[in-house]
């Protein structure tokens, strides 16, 4: 009877799919960042860093944490703040004991990061930049190319509006063309281009109101 009702209302049943995250989802979301961003910096500090990260992002006052779920499976998920700068500080306060003997380990066997930390506490207190900002979009493999992403992009513009948030950022790296382009294609102008963790990211602007 659902899969019948689901044929004759498509766009009812393709909203249900949307939902906000709880604690349930967090081993997915973890998964789901560490496979599709391995090279990424949060990524470098191991599973445990990122549990803690993504339960943050979930129950952070700062944060929209939205996925996209077909039954138990979570397919993809975007995160967005209100403020980055007021969410990092949020999660190192709460989280700093937690956190700080992971990065130690993960900053003795690869010194670099020690650099890459210093980058991301300083990021963004030089660019004239709206607060809000999308953190994180990531949709699994096999459900790649059947519009999750833009659905989860656009459900977010829309918890933005109704925040009375009127623009936002997004950042990615200069050399990926399928991500440039994503968010080329969704209306995004370039704002800025800096380099962050020894690569040249783009970042892009986008308003609320559709």
């Amino acid at each position: 009877a659902t899969h019948i009702y689901c044929q004759r209302n498509k766009e009812f049943c393709a909203k249900m799919k949307l939902r906000r995250l709880t604690k349930q989802h967090v081993p997915w979301m973890v998964e789901l960042h560490a496979d599709a961003l391995a090279n990424d910096l949060l990524p470098s500090f191991g599973q445990s860093f990122l549990s803690i990260l993504h339960h943050e992002f979930i129950y952070s006052p700062h944060t929209i944490a939205l996925g996209y779920v077909d039954g138990k499976q979570l397919q993809g998920f975007v995160v967005g703040t209100k403020n980055t700068s007021q969410f990092m500080r949020f999660v190192i306060l709460k989280n700093l004991g937690r956190l700080l003997p992971i990065v130690i380990l993960r900053c003795l066997a690869r010194p670099v990061l020690i650099k890459y930390l210093f980058q991301t506490l300083g990021y963004g207190k030089k660019i004239d930049a709206p607060s809000a900002e999308l953190l994180i979009i990531v949709v699994e493999k096999l459900s790649q190319k059947q519009g999750v992403g833009t659905k989860l992009f656009k459900r977010l513009i829309r918890e933005f509006n109704s925040l009375g948030i009127n623009e936002f950022t997004v950042g990615t790296h200069a050399n990926t063309p399928i991500s440039n382009h994503f968010y080329r294609k969704l209306g995004g102008k370039l704002s800025y281009r800096t380099q962050l963790y020894d690569s040249l990211w783009n970042y892009y602007i986008f308003k609320t109101k559709l």
